[in-house]
């Protein structure tokens, strides 16, 4: 990856700056290297309607990323997506919302957090608060891109909206077929995505593939095949400039870390 110049950006983005990229047509949508190979996915039963909205809505403020209903109340995502980045903490709970399904207003159901988890060693925010604009890759280390994640336990179940379960290959090997799906800011009321990506790099800590993806993505998952089912093999969490998307690889998630107890 040394050739290249990687720049590390949130894919997280308030909800009138996705209007305004949606309306400068002449410009690049950052994130889609080339053409946009993204279509419209169908959503209306699982896994896909198990993607939903990571909303958090405050007094003056709507952050807006994807995530993953990992189990009925589970939902897994990027961790820069429920970080306050001028406070440098998590946001109140009664401001992070998820809802699952979601398909031109209508969903799956709705919740709201009963708490947030982040890895244990995710310490001030640092990293997660970085990559809130533009970083050089150079300032970040592999063990800082990997705590990028966070569960959200919710209030209650969203059985309706299904699960997508973790891969069992917890790394994938390079030029691995897989797939993505989020609700990026030019298109959120539709889920759209590719089922036709590859990984580009593949390892414990890190995994790129070359998805297209827009701000709002963050969060989202990065799936694999496993005996005619989609499973998670990684949270969609930045773009490489040039290259395709960064995701923390499910490898780098503790086996504990999927469950609803609360701290």
């Amino acid at each position: 990856m040394t050739p290249h110049r990687l720049v590390i950006s949130a894919l997280t983005l308030l909800w009138f700056s996705a209007t305004a990229l949606a309306e400068q047509a002449s410009l690049p949508r950052y994130g889609v290297v080339g053409e946009d190979d993204r279509k419209v996915i169908a959503n209306g039963a699982p896994p896909w309607s198990a993607i939903g909205h990571v909303n958090i809505g405050g007094r003056r403020m709507r952050w807006i990323c994807s995530g993953t209903l990992v189990a009925p109340r589970v939902v897994l995502t990027a961790a820069h997506c429920v970080v306050n980045f001028p406070k440098r903490k998590l946001h109140p709970m009664r401001d992070i919302n998820f809802v699952a399904g979601v398909n031109k207003g209508k969903s799956k159901g709705a919740a709201k957090a009963k708490c947030v988890k982040l890895l244990k060693d995710t310490v001030g925010y640092d990293y997660i608060a970085a990559i809130g604009g533009q970083q050089s890759a150079e300032r970040q280390s592999p063990q800082q891109i990997v705590r990028d994640l966070a569960v959200i336990v919710l209030n209650k179940d969203l059985a309706k909206a299904g699960t997508i379960g973790i891969a069992s290959n917890r790394i994938v090997p390079v030029q691995s077929p897989v797939a993505h799906a989020s609700f990026p800011g030019t298109r959120r009321q539709v889920l759209t995505g590719q089922k036709n990506c590859r990984t580009l790099v593949s390892a414990v800590g890190l995994l790129v593939t070359d998805c297209d993806v827009e701000p709002g993505s963050s969060g989202g998952p990065i799936l694999v095949e496993e005996d005619g089912q989609y499973r998670l093999a990684g949270v969609a969490v930045g773009y490489l400039e040039n290259l395709g998307t960064l995701a923390v690889p499910a490898a780098s998630i503790p086996r504990n870390f999927l469950t609803a107890d609360c701290p």
